[in-house]
């Protein structure tokens, strides 16, 4: 089982060094400091998953269920859902939140005898939550300047994840902007039951 999360992570770090790569030829918004859209994340990471041979499916509807998930990966005996999201608008932690505790589900019974993985991909340009998803902990589970207490119950979910063999990390999405911000991929990959 490390050794596919080691793998997906792998997938994600190539992932962050094309849109790295096209960021520094091309920047798609109006400023420098606008949203990456999630379906942007989607296509680099599935490009990513499709280069190291797994199929790759974006908007899956389950079936019975009246939500997507934004990206499916997969090879012969392992399945991959993957829930991206843009943490610098208002109501994303909560939506987050709800991502985490949706890819529990067990959406398709045909995968059950599957080794089954989620992914939580957040893109952030503010360096607060850089560094708070990075050093989250036990007495660090609100960035620096927010109060909002869905961060300390996302953190949470987060930090139970990690003790239960999860990777969270971080990787640079694109060079310092003129502003001096830099855009970053903040991810949890877990393993699903």
């Amino acid at each position: 089982m490390g050794n596919e999360i080691e793998r997906i992570e792998s997938i994600l770090e190539d992932a962050c060094k094309e849109m790295e790569k096209s960021s520094n030829v091309f920047w798609p918004y109006e400023s420098e400091i606008e949203d990456i859209h999630e379906s942007n994340l989607c296509l680099y990471i599935g490009h990513s998953f499709l280069k190291a041979g797994y199929f790759v499916y974006t908007e899956v509807h389950p079936p019975e269920e009246r939500i997507k998930i934004d990206l499916l990966a997969g090879k012969e005996n392992v399945r991959i859902y993957l829930e991206a999201k843009n943490l610098s608008r208002p109501g994303t932690v909560r939506e987050i939140i709800a991502d985490l505790n949706r890819l529990n589900s067990n959406y398709f019974p045909e995968d059950k005898n599957l080794q089954r993985y989620g992914i939580i991909a957040i893109s952030s340009w503010l360096r607060k939550h850089h560094e708070w998803w990075e050093n989250m902990n036990e007495d660090f589970k609100i960035p620096k300047g927010d109060s909002s207490p869905d961060y300390e119950e996302l953190a949470k979910l987060v930090l139970k994840k990690v003790k239960n063999g999860a990777i969270k990390g971080k990787k640079k999405i694109t060079d310092q902007t003129k502003d001096g911000s830099e855009w970053y991929l903040l991810y949890l990959i877990f393993p699903l039951q």
